[in-house]
């Protein structure tokens, strides 16, 4: 029994390090280190913020280990329209086995999803917004339904405050790039849904505690918050 106790404490440090490399923190900066070029991509292709769309996609994905993701492709969480013919994902959402849209690869979603905003009328307004302001996309965002967490903003804010998103926005806005952030985009396998193996939640560290806000989130979080209150009051 000794030995059994001697021998587990043993492997404690291993377990905790393995813990370490698969926090939210660790898998986020491998997701977008992974797939920043499409951000970059697609800003210079559509107009959305590359900040803001690799916040989305960490969020969304639950960086990188969601299901949608593993086994669909599904990097933003879109849905089925009634009038979609392509291949199909049926996951437990807002309700039981709601469809969700299947992709070839990530490309493709990334594509899809800024076509997604461009072409959809309640979007509109995001696009008046500057590329550089990327508390009011969020906010933007979610005041325009994008999900349904009221906390979307803020995580988005804080996602693109603690992993330097903003970077990738002014290097899709500067038509030179810089070394090694071309907007070229990586070859993505066309079997790749299939090659994506899902990690149990059980075995995912949770993260640490993010820091607080900076102020230009909070205050664009509060001039929102103001203005949805002053309609309810009106």
């Amino acid at each position: 029994m000794i030995r059994y106790v001697l021998l587990c404490l043993a492997f404690l440090p291993f377990l905790a390090k393995a813990g370490a490399q698969d926090s939210f923190s660790c898998r986020a900066h491998r997701y977008i280190e992974q797939y920043y070029n499409l951000a970059i991509a697609e800003q210079r292709r559509s107009g959305v913020p590359a900040s803001v769309t690799l916040a989305q996609g960490v969020l969304e994905t639950e960086a990188g280990r969601s299901e949608l993701v593993c086994m669909a492709n599904n990097h933003f969480g879109i849905k089925c329209k009634s009038d979609y013919q392509g291949d199909k994902f049926f996951h437990d959402d807002d309700a039981p086995k709601e469809c969700f849209k299947m992709y070839r690869c990530a490309e493709d979603s990334y594509k899809d999803h800024s076509d997604y905003l461009k072409r959809n009328p309640r979007y509109n307004n995001l696009f008046a917004i500057s590329q550089t302001d990327y508390a009011s996309w969020a906010v933007g965002l979610k005041r325009c339904g994008y999900a349904t967490n009221p906390q979307y903003a803020q995580r988005l804010i804080r996602i693109i405050e603690d992993f330097k998103l903003q970077e990738y926005t002014y290097t899709a806005m500067d038509s030179t790039g810089l070394p090694g952030m071309a907007a070229t985009v990586w070859p993505v396998a066309k079997d790749s849904a299939q090659k994506i193996i899902p990690q149990p939640v059980s075995n995912i560290a949770l993260a640490a505690p993010p820091p607080p806000l900076t102020d230009t989130a909070k205050k664009a979080i509060a001039a929102a918050t103001l203005a949805d209150t002053a309609k309810v009051t009106a």
